[in-house]
């Protein structure tokens, strides 16, 4: 092998790593941008979930308190 043919090679390779790097870079912003949108809408349906249970709290507690005025507690 020549050194003309060596440095060709070279680049070739160079070339192919630089291209597969960039192919793995731009997978994983798009991983990543996927990922950030389910935890996003999770964060969602955690809020929604904290507010349901909240408002489920009030109620059992309202109910106790009548359990108690019926009871004469």
């Amino acid at each position: 092998m020549t050194n003309e043919d060596w440095m060709e090679f070279m680049k070739q390779s160079i070339a192919s790593h630089d291209r597969q790097l960039g192919e793995l870079t731009d997978k994983m912003a798009q991983a990543k941008a996927e990922s950030d949108a389910k935890i996003s809408d999770l964060a969602v349906h955690m809020i929604n979930l904290a507010d349901h249970m909240a408002a489920l709290a009030q109620t059992c507690i309202h109910h106790e308190r009548r359990l108690n005025n019926i009871d004469g507690l």
